[in-house]
């Protein structure tokens, strides 16, 4: 040791942070509990201290509790006790690190993980932080020790590996800023980079194969990083990589806010991670920023994605979540789970992962990390390569699908190929297995059901069953022999690791075939309600087309080697194996085969907008002969919708070809949903044209060009589309009893099994016999994936004043004297608007927006791009329909509101109730009589509405009307 080293207590004290170095509320309890003899180092029971330690003991036989009273971790709590001035808890630090000093020398003490990598940079941290509390009499000894694990540490033949070496380096760093040995802290500096980097892609993805250890790992990365910055040094240019593990973490977090357990992973929370992503996963949605993207694929092995992040009508924890695991076998910490999905829905785990049991040698440690721990395909008789790679050679994320391809190797002579699809509007994933080998083999596919399913057999598959939930799996093809198991000793088989050392039966269900090729065809459904069927599955040419009934919804999946589509609705058996290119080339010859040469559209533009919609849409009404003008009109929007890229929004291009082909002459050029990639039904009923019925309302639908020619039924209801602008403005109308008339608007829209036009709520308002109106948002035509857009309408014209006139005409007609306007979310947003332009109505509104720019940036850039062409506002007239704020500020008086706000959705309360609020009392110190605001609790989150809260504040708006 240097003669001349002392110890700088106030770098010490600038050091002393750390997941287990500072103060915890338990420390008074655990410190006490020490000095009484008793020691308990978790997972592990407590143990009875003996008055002086030979630093040999190993009562239970666990390395892992041999390594923890070795790293003086567990003197900690005495060691911050001991700071507070508690005399006794200082004398048994003292005491205790003394005897480990004594009794263990560097490279001569023989005490099992004495000097071991990361138990030696853990303790020198325990000896390092304590030093500023000793008594001068025993600074000598504890300054010398300190030292000598410096120099332990500075050895190059001492590294350890990964995490491990990350302690080493903290620790060396940490000792020469205490003794202001540049040559250390240099010395930690460079070895922190070298492993940095190597433990960081440049996607921030850590290289460890357990995703549990990517959330620690980043803790501890982020303490080295903060351990740098207290004494004054720069960090390398790449650690901003660990800024981007923070959305990978949210990537593996599933739905109850948990890490999925891929790899060596218990159960882990991210509470201790703190960034705007991870306070959205820990209040589910309620505050924080919501991450940018639905899939995430990394190329070091991981691959993620859900159905929503519970911002939209979908309560945060109900979201259904899958996780894919590929690349190598032998990550540090990692499984033989390459090409492994596991699945969760609806608050439940469906598909699971055998998990984590211990890092101790021992045969349940072995099930886990093979191959038969995971929901794979396992070739009966063959050794798995450990070593071997499973490359994911494709993938495509879309808002519909999500499509993986993987190729496996791992077992000698046989290829095995994974198709992994996840539809993502019928929450199911299809896995096509195939497998190929030069002889025949036993070959079974696995699928681990967390212990609390119950699988019931059904016709080709099992009804899974778990707390009055199900979810479905089901095989197609050549039958497999299907069998489950559960809790098998001899082999080991059927079990998931709950924690450490800790193991219940489970059922694993397996689908079994011999052959030299062959292969399964697999579906999983999870939908939120209702049963999951597969109705079809043929093969053409090297096609595949898929067909099941999710919940209410039919979905066709047609799949190549290349590609994926999925469309909702029925589909015409012809068609169904032909590309969107093959049949929009035989759409556009069977239209110019019908279009008489003399009709020629005189709307000609470029690129197709809204406003040439609206022209061209006027031409074909009013010309002598519809039908050709129709043709003509087809002939300019399938060459428009050739040219452009298949990308949104396409500001209407693709819905105004579906409505300009029709349900009489689109059937026969086979222009269709499918084919535009739309779900959505023809909404116009031209003039001498058979007219369009709505398949969900099952009514005809009738076309006006202005609130003049709205006429509704003597009685029951009827279907409108009016023609606004560049946009078609879908609505039913209800013609009932009473002198209300209610009036409803929708919030977001699941786009991926909604097919359009859709009339949320008309059950509800049907049930009463009373009069109604429900609007649907005719923006959604603009961008074909936009799930939200608040009915801004297009360009200038003002959609929430034209609603208003169409609400008047209604309530005219039906003879109401009152009107009440509903929604929720988006939907309150709407109502608030329209009920600006009614004075006299009542809006019902729950947790709605206020203010369209303050709400989640692509939601809101999504609905201002495709209204308008641009993010930004085009003008400041266009302010009062972003914003109900700046809209209520120009009145002379609110309409009659009950406003009605679940205290625990954080961001509507802060960003949309609270700055509506203040602008009421600025712009409107009397709108108490006008205005209430009800506060409830229905949990963390913008929880979705339910019919019975709907009712209970309904009953209180209708008082409103009366009063």
């Amino acid at each position: 040791m240097d003669s001349a080293a002392s110890i700088d207590y106030e770098a010490v004290k600038r050091q002393t942070f750390g997941l287990s170095f500072t103060d915890q509320a338990s420390d008074p309890r655990v410190a006490t509990s020490i000095l009484a003899g008793q020691l308990e180092l978790k997972p592990h029971p407590a143990w009875t201290l003996p008055s002086e330690l030979s630093w040999y003991e190993d009562p239970f036989d666990k390395s892992n509790w041999r390594a923890q009273l070795q790293t003086l971790r567990w003197l900690d709590p005495v060691r911050r006790v001991a700071a507070t001035g508690d005399g006794a808890a200082l004398d048994f630090w003292v005491r205790t690190a003394r005897s480990w000093h004594d009794s263990n020398p560097a490279n001569v003490s023989t005490s099992n993980y004495a000097w071991a990598p990361m138990v030696t940079g853990v303790r020198t941290l325990a000896l390092t932080f304590a030093s500023p509390i000793v008594p001068k009499s025993e600074v000598e000894w504890l300054t010398e020790s300190i030292w000598e694990h410096g120099e332990w540490l500075a050895d190059l033949r001492h590294i350890g590996y990964a995490n491990l070496a990350l302690s080493q380096h903290q620790a060396l760093y940490i000792v020469g800023s205490a003794f202001h040995h540049t040559e250390w802290t240099d010395l930690a500096r460079e070895r922190l980079t070298s492993l940095f980097e190597a433990s960081y892609d440049e996607q921030g993805v850590n290289v460890d194969g357990a995703l549990g250890n990517h959330a620690t790992n980043y803790l501890s990365w982020q303490s080295a990083f903060q351990r740098l910055r207290a004494e004054g040094a720069n960090l390398p240019p790449s650690a901003s990589r660990l800024e981007l593990a923070v959305t990978e973490l949210a990537h593996a977090s599933r739905p109850d806010g948990t890490i999925e357990r891929i790899g060596d992973t218990s159960n882990v929370s991210l509470h201790r991670i703190d960034s705007p992503e991870m306070t959205y996963l820990r209040s589910r949605g309620a505050a924080g920023d919501i991450p940018e993207e639905l899939s995430k694929v990394y190329p070091a092995g991981f691959a993620f994605g859900r159905s929503g992040w519970g911002a939209y009508e979908r309560d945060f924890d109900k979201e259904t979540y899958y996780a894919i695991s590929f690349g190598r076998g032998d990550r540090i910490h990692g499984h033989q789970d390459g090409g492994s999905i596991t699945l969760h829905s609806n608050r439940h785990p469906w598909i699971v992962d055998a998990g984590k049991y211990t890092h101790a040698a021992d045969p349940m440690t072995d099930y886990c990390r093979s191959r038969l721990g995971h929901n794979v395909i396992h070739v009966e008789g063959r050794t798995y390569n450990k070593h071997g790679i499973v490359e994911l050679v494709n993938h495509r994320l879309a808002d519909d699908l999500d499509d993986f391809a993987f190729l496996d190797l791992g077992y000698e002579g046989v290829e095995l190929r994974r198709r992994i699809i996840y539809c993502r509007g019928g929450d199911f994933i299809l896995v096509i297995d195939d497998v190929r080998s030069s002889e025949e083999v036993k070959v079974t596919q696995r699928w681990h059901l967390d212990a609390n399913t119950t699988p019931n057999p059904i016709r080709n598959g099992f009804q899974l069953d778990r707390d009055g939930a199900t979810a479905t799996i089901l095989w197609s093809g050549t039958p497999s022999e299907l069998s489950v198991v559960a809790g098998e000793t001899e082999p080991l088989d059927g079990w998931i690791a709950t924690d450490r050392m800790e193991k219940i039966p489970a059922s694993v269900l397996k689908a079994s075939k011999s052959a030299a090729q062959l292969q399964f065809i697999t579906l999983v459904g999870v939908p939120q309600s209702g049963s999951f069927t597969v109705d079809e599955v043929a093969f053409q040419d090297g096609t595949m087309h898929v067909a099941v009934t999710s919940g209410r919804g039919e979905f066709h999946l047609r799949i190549t080697d290349e590609s994926s589509f999925v469309s909702l609705g029925r589909q015409r058996p012809e068609l169904q194996f032909l590309s969107r290119e093959e049949r929009l080339k035989m759409a556009m010859a069977s239209v110019a085969r019908l279009k008489m040469d003399s009709i020629q559209c005189p709307c000609v533009e470029p690129t197709f907008t809204p406003s040439h919609w609206a022209e061209l849409r006027k031409w074909v009404w009013e010309s002598e002969d519809v039908r050709q003008a129709r043709l003509a009109a087809l002939e300019q929007t399938l060459h428009m919708l050739k040219a452009a890229e298949d990308t949104s929004p396409d500001r209407g291009l693709r819905a105004a070809i579906l409505d300009l082909a029709g349900v009489d002459i689109g059937p026969d050029l086979g222009v269709d949903a499918a084919l535009l990639g739309i779900n959505r039904e023809p909404m116009i009923s031209w003039p001498s044209a058979r007219p369009v019925t709505s398949a969900t309302s099952k009514l005809p639908t009738g076309t006006i060009r202005g609130v003049e020619e709205l006429r509704i039924p003597e009685a029951g209801k009827a279907v409108f589309t009016a023609m606004v602008g560049g946009v078609l403005l879908p609505f039913l109308v209800g013609r009932g009893e009473g002198d209300v008339l209610s009036v409803r608007f929708h919030g977001a829209i699941n786009r991926n099994k909604t097919t359009l036009p859709v009339f949320q709520g008309s059950g509800v308002d049907a049930r009463g016999g009373g009069n109604f109106m429900i609007f649907q948002d005719p923006t959604l035509d603009l961008d074909k994936d936009m799930i939200l857009s608040w009915y801004l309408g297009e360009g200038n014209t003002n959609l929430y004043e034209v609603m208003a006139d169409y609400i008047r005409s209604v309530q005219s007609q039906v003879g109401a004297t009152t009107v009440m306007l509903m929604g929720a979310s988006g939907g309150g947003f709407a109502a608030l608007q329209v009920a600006s332009y009614l004075p006299e109505s009542v809006a019902l509104v729950f947790a709605p927006q206020t203010d369209i720019h303050a709400y989640l940036p692509q939601s809101r850039n999504e609905a201002l791009q495709a209204a308008f062409g641009s993010n930004e506002i085009p003008n400041p007239n266009v302010l009062n329909r972003t914003s109900v704020v700046e809209r209520y500020s120009n009145l002379a008086q609110p309409p009659r509101i009950l406003y009605v706000q679940n205290v625990q959705d954080l961001h509507h309360v802060e960003n949309h109730q609270r700055p509506f609020a203040a602008m009421l009392a600025d712009s409107h110190p009397r709108h108490e009589d006008r205005v209430r605001f009800v506060e409830v609790q229905w949990g963390p989150g913008h929880v979705a509405l339910t019919l019975e809260r709907f009712d209970e504040h309904h009953a209180t708006a209708m008082k409103m009307l009366n009063a």
